[in-house]
């Protein structure tokens, strides 16, 4: 678990320690202490500490913060990263003799396989220089003993990050500070130096790893105990985490409505997930889910550009930002409530296909089906499903503009060639599984063949998956069925339209469209 001392106490510390640091230093630190991996340092009180994400292994601690400072352009508002990190020098532990490695597994090794501060940098994509700068030659003496060796690289990778680091190399490992800003370094270079002397280690206590938060789930008949103890030995200050039987929302939003609603829409969409899309999986994972508290602590969370959520197989981790927080261009044509749904539903075809993806126009396309949803938190269940006004939008003009793909093409795209035209493609996708549901809902004049299309699509897939998974070595990790994505999501096309007439699946598609 980290911790930190109380604010007074850790104020007067700095002042005696640092009585003649500069004015910044004045405004306050903070003592942090991290008992999973045995260190401490005093942190400015202006720097919010942030979570890690799930296989981060070299980096052990974050804060980010957000403050004005004289720069070089002029007094603006910089933001300053800061990070204690651990770099094993001998690489990560291999062992032959285990199972092969699962592709988490794989990323796990990528990313903190690195023993050097160049591979550190380059691994997590801020550098790709190997040439480091010795920025100034008077040692700075640390609580540890001894002196780090300081340095400081600017990313080349089209944006003005500079980067400090503060490090000592011994007993196999490289353990320092890092310091990343935009120019926030030279800004608060004084701040930087003042934590990096405080850096200190000790002994780890036996227990220190064994705590999984303030919830003891001794007795409790919730599935998954050790995943819930595990994301809660995780939590950082300011951040909390809840159980429902399917869920746990990890989250710092300070709103109940908003925790509450999403914890209630959770477990209907999931039921609805179930009653559309059955599967025979075992479906015992238990699925984070993680919301933070605006788009600011998202992107810093470290979501990819231009997403408004996502669902991560790899990290099995959905992460989202509260809505009452969103920008008002982004609002006007969707809600959070429609991402939590899209992606919720990836999510539960992870686990229920076995970790094989359907192809992106059932995976988008009955995504943005679902992000339509309107439920009934009293009655826990959809009241209705609409249109999704903003895709509708995007087909209208795409028809206009005669780029239309055809029905055939577009169910034989493979995830690279859909997200090539995402527009269109999550536009068309829209508009054929919401065909297909309406069809499906239809009392008369019903084409059972027609509505019949989702249920035999996924099932070809999870029947072709286990089909390709009889043909790897029995040690196989279940992840690596992925692998074969585009092989698996041919063969599941073949059998599910072999019968169907297209030409007339699409005829009736697209008259459907219009009349929308």
């Amino acid at each position: 678990m980290r911790r930190c001392l109380g604010a007074s106490r850790a104020l007067s510390l700095c002042l005696v320690l640092l009585a003649t640091a500069s004015a910044a230093w004045a405004q306050g630190f903070r003592t942090y202490e991290n008992d999973e991996h045995g260190f401490k340092l005093k942190v400015p009180k202006w720097l919010e500490e942030q979570p890690l994400e799930p296989l981060e292994e070299q980096m052990l601690a974050k804060w980010i913060g957000r403050r004005r400072a004289k720069t070089e352009q002029g007094t603006r508002e910089v933001e300053l990263t800061m990070l204690v990190c651990r770099i094993r020098t001998a690489g990560l532990a291999d062992d032959k003799d285990s199972a092969p490695p699962s592709e988490q597994e794989l990323k796990r090794r990528r990313l903190n396989g690195g023993t050097t501060i160049q591979e550190f940098l380059g691994r997590r994509k801020w550098v790709n220089t190997k040439r480091l700068r010795n920025k100034q030659k008077r040692p700075v003496k640390t609580k540890m003993g001894g002196k780090f060796d300081i340095f400081e690289v600017s990313s080349n990778r089209g944006q003005a990050l500079a980067i400090r680091g503060f490090t000592k190399q011994d007993n196999g490992e490289i353990f320092g500070l890092f310091a990343l800003g935009v120019p926030g370094v030279d800004a608060f270079a004084k701040e930087i130096e003042a934590s990096a002397k405080s850096l200190d280690r000790f002994e780890i206590a036996a227990e220190a790893n064994a705590s999984g938060g303030d919830i003891d789930y001794e007795g409790s008949n919730l599935r998954g105990v050790e995943k819930r103890r595990n994301v809660r030995r995780d939590l950082v200050a300011g951040w909390q985490a809840h159980d429902t039987e399917n869920f746990i929302l990890v989250t710092n939003v300070k709103s109940k409505k908003v925790v509450d609603n999403a914890l209630a829409d959770l477990e209907i969409m999931r039921k609805a997930y179930v009653d559309a899309f059955p599967s025979d999986a075992a479906m015992d994972a238990v699925s984070v889910v993680r919301i933070c508290d605006g788009r600011e602590d998202y992107r810093r969370y470290g979501a990819p550009r231009g997403t408004l959520g996502y669902w991560n197989h790899l990290d099995e981790e959905l992460v989202l930002f509260n809505p009452s927080k969103r920008a008002k261009r982004i609002s006007r044509w969707l809600s959070t409530e429609g991402v939590l749904y899209h992606e919720a539903m990836h999510q539960y075809l992870h686990y229920s296909n076995g970790q094989a993806p359907p192809a992106s126009w059932f995976n988008e396309g009955f995504g943005e089906v679902f992000g339509g949803a309107k439920v009934d938190r009293r009655k826990e269940e959809i009241r209705s499903i609409g249109k999704n006004k903003f895709r509708l939008a995007w087909a209208k003009e795409v028809q206009k503009s005669k780029r239309w793909p055809d029905l055939g093409s577009m169910l034989r795209m493979t995830k690279a060639e859909f997200y090539s035209e995402p527009g269109q493609n999550y536009a068309a996708g829209w508009a054929f599984c919401y065909f297909l549901y309406q069809e499906s809902q239809k009392k008369r004049g019903r084409r059972d063949d027609w509505a019949a299309i989702p249920g035999d699509y996924l099932a070809n897939l999870r029947a072709a998956a286990e089909a390709k998974r009889k043909e790897l070595p029995d040690s196989a990790p279940t992840d690596w069925i992925s692998a074969f994505a585009d092989e698996i999501q041919e063969q599941a096309y073949e059998q599910t339209f072999a019968d169907v007439d297209l030409a007339e699946l699409e005829k009736a598609w697209i008259a459907f469209l219009k009349k929308l």
